[in-house]
């Protein structure tokens, strides 16, 4: 074949974005701005697909018999069948001030524990190391673990959001109720949820939201963000010869408190569990993503490569005023009205000889003055009386 290799229909459905808009917009400039999204889009569908080839690691999962169910294998049994640091990622924390919403930071490494009662824990949930432990007001700590600032305005602290590309902390306290709070990776806006059932989007530069959205008559609990573009079908479909009710769980684990949150560790086959009195670490095997970016989050980076990220991220930050509903009003600009734009010749650097052409042709207008006729002047006039 010649030029590039032709990419498998397959491989671009696994990462398509959905159908495009159509030629339904009559407008000229918005049909040429959906034109151009359009062919980005595709672009990166196409990229990520020829590059998929290069993903050489493959996700795991649980084998067992013909007449073994996935669900009775216990965290015992899967401790027993891995290796000895595969099987120290399965922990228990009993913690007095509960309960407890976990959060692990974006390349897995860091684990931090938050509980209602205002105690909070920061560490390294692999090498089990203490990062910092507070109860109330809001610390700042550096790499080494030194206190470097306190926010004591900040007090009793509901929902924190960290933004990465933008170097920005927001958090919510008692002050407004709001216990729902998360970011907008697309814009980088900040989504509320009150009691009332109202979303409303916040940008540090406007004191007002930027919009409001009525999602449920009754109080919120989460907010959850995600392209819409593949809502057109399921995400995976099963075919049954018998009931639904046959379809069952991949795993369960059973605990002896009640449940906080839950979260996913990135890159690992970890779940972490927030209870009433502390956290629980279990396994979960095919859960994590096999591949990642070195670039944008890598768990296995030493303290040098950590330090040239966050410089390399200072330089790149984004300012806070780019923070819009809209991300592509950065590359707007707004065009005078009723102005012509058409070039005119200008004469430049003949402004002078201009000039001087005038002036000639000014005294060139004016009448002759009479001359007087010339007298003569002899050597010894300097001894004439000057009467």
């Amino acid at each position: 074949f010649p030029g590039r290799a032709p990419i498998d229909p397959k491989r671009l459905e696994n990462h398509s974005r959905g159908e495009g808009m159509g030629a339904g917009v009559r407008h000229p400039l918005y049909a040429e701005k959906l034109k151009k999204k359009e062919k980005r889009i595709n672009f990166a569908q196409d990229q990520a697909a020829r590059t998929e080839i290069l993903l050489a690691e493959d996700q795991g999962g649980l084998v067992v018999g013909d007449d073994v169910k996935t669900t009775t294998v216990h965290q015992r049994i899967i401790a027993h069948s891995v290796d000895i640091a595969a099987a120290s990622k399965i922990f228990e924390l009993e913690l007095e001030f509960g309960p407890y919403i976990a959060k692990y930071s974006r390349n897995g490494r860091h684990l931090l524990l938050g509980s209602k009662r205002g105690h909070l824990a920061a560490f390294d949930w692999i090498t089990k190391k203490l990062h910092l432990a507070q109860k109330e007001w809001l610390y700042i700590y550096d790499n080494t673990g030194t206190e470097i600032h306190c926010v004591k305005r900040m007090d009793k602290i509901l929902r924190m959001e960290f933004l990465p590309y933008h170097f920005l902390l927001a958090a919510v306290n008692h002050m407004g109720r709001s216990a729902v709070m998360t970011q907008n990776p697309y814009n980088a806006t900040l989504c509320l949820g009150n009691a009332q059932g109202v979303v409303s989007l916040w940008a540090p530069t406007v004191k007002q939201p930027l919009a409001k959205i009525l999602c449920h008559k009754t109080p919120l609990t989460s907010i959850a963000i995600w392209d819409i573009r593949n809502l057109d079908g399921p995400l995976q479909e099963y075919r049954l010869r018998t009931a639904a009710v046959d379809l069952e769980p991949y795993m369960r684990h059973r605990m002896a408190k009640s449940i906080g949150n839950f979260k996913f560790c990135p890159y690992e086959d970890v779940l972490g569990i927030g209870t009433s009195n502390g956290f629980t670490s279990i396994i979960i095997p095919g859960s994590g993503e096999p591949n990642f970016d070195a670039l944008e989050s890598n768990p296995f980076q030493n303290k040098t490569q950590r330090r040239e990220a966050e410089v390399k991220a200072l330089l790149d930050k984004i300012p806070a005023e780019l923070i819009t509903l809209n991300p592509f009003e950065v590359t707007e600009y707004l065009k005078p009205r009723k102005v012509d734009t058409t070039p005119r010749r200008k004469n430049k650097g003949k402004t002078e000889f201009v000039q001087q052409s005038i002036e000639a042709k000014k005294l060139l207008d004016l009448p002759e003055q009479p001359k007087a006729p010339k007298q003569s002047f002899g050597v010894l006039d300097r001894f004439v009386s000057k009467k």
